[in-house]
């Protein structure tokens, strides 16, 4: 096994670590009380930054999108971008959600996505992170990429 292809397979294996870490810390989503009055944003990502040369899976670029959050204090938070939904929490006047996504790459290889909206709902836009790695038990598989963009709320 080459150099090359040993870095490769470690970058992968630590993008898995990293997703199934996140993943981890996540609650389930209890179902809608009717009890909170729920605000809206709307947002939009012009592009993405720092995957050139890489296909990535991202949802944000594609539509605009909403965000949805109680209006006063803390609790779930979705963020609707086409048909794409991310799910989160608001404390403290910021946001942290998350969409999973799974795509078969041509390189023969399934492939994981995590894609995270963060910040301030005080600021005028929120950080978007992606990251991705092949689902394990594969071989010959792609170098994984990463993208970031910062989602302007309208």
């Amino acid at each position: 096994m080459s150099i090359i292809a040993i870095g490769v397979a470690l970058a992968a294996s630590a993008a898995r670590a990293e997703i199934r870490e996140v993943r981890a810390r996540l609650p389930a989503l209890p179902g809608p009380t009717g009890a909170e009055r729920i605000c809206e944003k709307h947002m939009v990502a012009p592009r993405t930054e720092g995957a050139a040369g890489c296909f990535i899976d991202e949802r944000v670029t594609q539509s605009p999108g909403v965000l949805r959050y109680p209006c006063e204090g803390s609790g779930w938070v979705k963020a609707v971008f086409g048909a794409a939904v991310f799910l989160g929490r608001l404390d403290g006047g910021n946001v942290d959600l998350v969409l999973g996504t799974e795509f078969d790459f041509s390189d023969g290889c399934v492939w994981s996505t995590e894609q995270h909206l963060r910040g301030a709902l005080s600021s005028p836009a929120l950080d978007y992170t992606y990251s991705e790695a092949p689902k394990s038990g594969q071989r010959g598989c792609s170098t994984p990429c990463r993208a970031r963009a910062r989602v302007t709320f309208q």
